[in-house]
């Protein structure tokens, strides 16, 4: 293969004069910036804070390089109230509820049977 001496010479000094990948230089601030913020940040900040550090990204692109890296934001959960809903069950004594039986339940102060129900048939109890 017959090559020029200039041509080898030219692609020799790229072999060792070659840039490195713009890519790896964000990646290595990508991953610096992200553990600063102690894994909070989504790609919209990242983007603000790369930007603020003179690189020319978009939005796709520090998306794509954190879903290549693995870097994902914190979600926060939140609740109306600030609190954790507590879920209180309903404990109501009832014996039986098969027509015919005797109707016995004992009621919790403050409850009574519903005055449509009777004691004799099977009925719920409801706080008054």
């Amino acid at each position: 293969m017959e090559v020029s001496v200039s041509g080898f010479h030219d692609h020799q000094r790229r072999l060792t004069d070659a840039a490195p990948d713009p890519d790896q230089i964000l990646r290595t601030e990508l991953h610096s910036i992200h553990a600063a913020s102690r894994r909070t940040y989504g790609w919209p900040r990242l983007v603000k804070a790369l930007r603020a550090s003179n690189h020319a990204v978009g939005h796709k692109r520090v998306a794509r390089l954190m879903a290549e890296e693995g870097c994902t934001a914190r979600r926060k959960v939140r609740s109306s109230s600030g609190q954790p809903r507590a879920i209180k069950p309903i404990l109501l004594p009832i014996t039986c509820l098969i027509v015919g039986f005797p109707w016995t339940a004992t009621c919790p102060p403050g409850w009574t049977t519903l005055p449509t129900c009777p004691p004799a048939k099977a009925g719920s109890i409801w706080p008054l």
